[in-house]
C-alpha cells in the first residue's frame, strides 16, 4: 500500500449513515493500480480517519474479506492482534505497544464524511 492515491481534500469517502456509532469500515481509493487504504471509526457524532496499516508489521488492520474487527471498544490488527484507542491511534495492547496509527484527516458535514485538507 503507497499513499500515492490519496484522495483530494473534499473528496466524499461515505455516507454517515454506512458508519454506525461504535463501527468501523474500510475505504479504498484507488488511482490505476495505486490504492489508498484507509479506516473510518465513529464514536457519536466524532469520525476519525486512520491509514489502515499496522504500525508494527505494515499490514493492512482489516481482515481479508474488509471488515474491520473490534474488540471492547478497541481496533483489532488481524495480523498480530495489536489493539488500538479508536479515537486516539494509540496501541493499547499486543505487538506495537507505544506505538500508533497515522491520523488521516476527514470531515463529517452534510450527513457525510469528507477527505479533510
Amino acid at each position: 500500500m503507497t499513499t500515492d492515491a490519496r484522495p483530494p481534500p473534499g473528496t466524499r469517502l461515505a455516507d454517515l449513515a454506512a458508519l454506525p456509532d461504535g463501527a468501523a469500515i474500510v475505504v479504498d481509493h484507488a488511482v490505476g493500480l495505486t490504492r489508498f487504504s484507509m479506516l473510518l471509526v465513529r464514536q457519536g457524532d466524532t469520525v476519525r480517519g486512520w491509514l489502515n496499516v499496522c504500525p508494527h508489521a505494515r499490514w493492512p488492520l482489516d481482515t481479508p474479506d474488509g471488515r474491520v474487527l473490534l474488540h471492547q471498544g478497541l481496533l483489532v490488527c488481524a495480523a498480530h492482534g495489536a489493539l488500538f484507542d479508536p479515537m486516539t491511534g494509540q496501541c493499547r495492547g499486543g505487538p506495537g505497544r507505544g506505538e500508533a496509527l497515522v491520523p488521516v484527516g476527514v470531515e463529517v458535514r452534510d450527513q457525510m464524511v469528507w477527505m479533510g485538507p
